[in-house]
């Protein structure tokens, strides 16, 4: 081998060590930050490889360290683990008002995992990674990054709280899956006992319409558009729901959250939300909510024996469906 290439060859093995160095390293800090310890030979090795060989990302290794039963078994407060995060996925302290802001959603019930898909979704997670040769997130993972958000929004606004832990995974599925989109999901939250049982007036009701579907508060001339409809009995509240859930507004805002503002399910089914039951049987004047894609309608029974009658949107024809149960919230 001449000196030249001899030369080269040791550019180019040096600078491998240098980056399986650096994966090394990155592996080796979330080991000392999260879990107090150094790495063990094994334990270096396989989530190393499994980083430069793009089966798990940054996001994925940091989740899996502070779920882990080692992590676990700390038993960190909120206050503990919110510090614990910040040094973790950004290798700094928590500033005042992150620190405030994540222990106090925590305090309302927003689960860890939720506080912990935020870091690793995180600009400065990206950058901390970048730094180190290593993938912060797979396209997968910032999609259920993204979808989460959005189901998390619309507890807070509908629901003026925090997802619980099967609620927020039972639509972030939902979502990703395709089986149900923005829509569906959206006019379930403004449908369902929690939201009726808040009894808002019309003015209140309307403006979480606003904030749910069109990330916004309302102008004046589209609330007193929608309060003119509604008292001259032109619109229910759920032709209302209907409304906005149309909005191109809302179209948009699906999209930048990566989802569909309409189910990408096929078939023809009507998919029923309510409280019919699986023999068909419900008490007379139960209304309930259900939709074919992005088409939706009302089911009334109408009598002891569970009869429906259904009012669809003009053009629809309803004997194309077929009519199924679908599990409750």
């Amino acid at each position: 081998m001449n000196r030249t290439l001899a030369c080269a060859a040791f550019l180019i093995s040096a600078s491998f060590i240098h980056a399986a160095d650096q994966v090394d390293a990155f592996v080796t800090r979330m080991y000392q930050v999260v879990l107090l310890r150094t790495p063990d030979s094994g334990g270096l090795a396989y989530w190393g490889n499994n980083l430069r060989g793009g089966s798990i990302t940054g996001g994925g290794l940091a989740l899996s360290f502070f779920y882990g039963s080692e992590y676990l078994a700390r038993n960190r407060t909120n206050g503990q683990f919110v510090d614990d995060t910040y040094q973790g996925c950004f290798n700094r302290a928590a500033d005042s008002g992150g620190s405030t802001y994540w222990n106090t959603a925590l305090a309302n019930g927003l689960p860890r995992f939720d506080v912990s898909y935020g870091f690793v979704m995180s600009a400065e997670f990206q950058t901390l990674c970048t730094t180190y040769g290593v993938v912060a997130k797979s396209a997968a993972e910032a999609k259920i990054g993204n979808t989460r958000s959005f189901v998390r929004r619309l507890y807070n606004v509908c629901l003026a709280r925090e997802p619980d832990a099967g609620g927020i995974q039972h639509w972030t599925n939902g979502l990703v899956n395709g089986t149900v989109g923005g829509k569906d999901v959206t006019e379930s939250f403004f449908w369902n006992a929690e939201f009726h049982a808040r009894n808002t007036n019309l003015a209140n009701y309307l403006t979480y319409h606003y904030r749910a579907f069109l990330n916004r508060d309302p102008d004046a001339g589209g609330l007193a558009a929608w309060t003119a409809s509604y008292t001259s009995g032109s619109n229910s509240r759920r032709d209302i729901t209907r409304g906005f859930a149309d909005a191109t507004e809302f179209v948009s805002l699906c999209s930048a959250y990566g989802i569909s503002a309409g189910s990408t399910a096929t078939g023809a089914i009507l998919t029923i939300s309510g409280s019919v039951k699986d023999n068909g049987t419900a008490t007379v004047g139960n209304e309930v909510r259900c939709q074919k894609q992005d088409q939706l309608f009302d089911i009334r029974v109408t009598s002891a024996s569970g009869a429906f009658s259904f009012k669809t949107r003009p053009g629809d024809s309803i004997d194309l469906y077929q009519v199924v149960v679908a599990a409750a919230q």
